[in-house]
């Protein structure tokens, strides 16, 4: 295999710990002046992958950066520079389709990303929660019931909303799912998710409530998704 399709082939994380970690035949390190610039890479590309997939919903809009990402790792180059390019439109775009709830295939890892924005969050509690088996709660249930302030059309409109949406390990989720918000509570009060504690001073769910959460989530969105160097 070419060293062009090598780099087309590794991932951009792997090519900048291949490109700058140490390997003394036992272990494998990088660097202490480099993990910055590799957690900056790490963000950089989840903000850019995250932006081209919501928007244009396909792989072709990230190929060409990724292969020119890589190809500045190896050459010690500016490798940022690509997911720089990243156009207004598409920025404005992105947070357009989150406030219409447009996700896509992309629900699931925004849902992740917002908790992980949330600025109470434990970082080491996010982390072990990360390893665990979790699952995407929806905190009005996915069955439908005669819950108070709810009707089958806004029921509808808001389930599968970034507002309705917290991680939850396996084991709670398994526990509250379809249950009545109060008793969903006693299962929330044990989670590691800081967007789950949350919930646990409020006394109804409503859909301004409800809301509220939306709206407090797609701030925390579109305050991360900037490509300031």
């Amino acid at each position: 295999m070419s060293s062009f399709s090598l780099l087309l082939h590794y991932p951009l994380e792997l090519r900048f710990l291949h490109k700058y970690g140490d390997f003394d035949g036992e272990s494998f390190e990088l660097p202490e002046e480099r993990n910055d610039e590799f957690l900056q890479l790490l963000e950089f590309t989840v903000k850019y992958f995250f932006v081209k997939g919501v928007v244009y919903n396909s792989v072709n809009y990230v190929k060409d950066a990724v292969f020119k990402t890589c190809v500045a790792i190896e050459a010690e180059k500016d490798y940022l520079e690509e997911y720089s390019k990243v156009s207004k439109e598409d920025i404005i775009s992105f947070n357009q389709r989150i406030k219409n709830k447009q996700y896509g295939r992309y629900l699931r890892g925004l849902v992740l990303l917002a908790a992980y924005l949330n600025p109470k969050q434990n970082m080491d509690d996010f982390d072990d929660f990360l390893i665990e088996t979790h699952h995407i709660e929806h905190i009005l249930p996915k069955k439908w019931n005669n819950y108070d302030g709810w009707n089958e059309e806004t029921w509808s409109n808001d389930l599968n909303s970034l507002g309705n949406l917290i991680p939850l390990e396996y084991r709670l989720n398994i526990n509250a799912k379809n249950e009545f918000f109060n008793r969903k509570k006693d299962y929330y009060r044990d989670s590691k998710v800081q967007d789950a504690l949350d919930l646990l001073s409020l006394n109804d769910w409503n859909p301004s409530i409800l809301h509220q959460i939306q709206d407090e989530k797609e701030k925390r969105l579109e305050s991360f998704f900037t490509f300031n160097k």
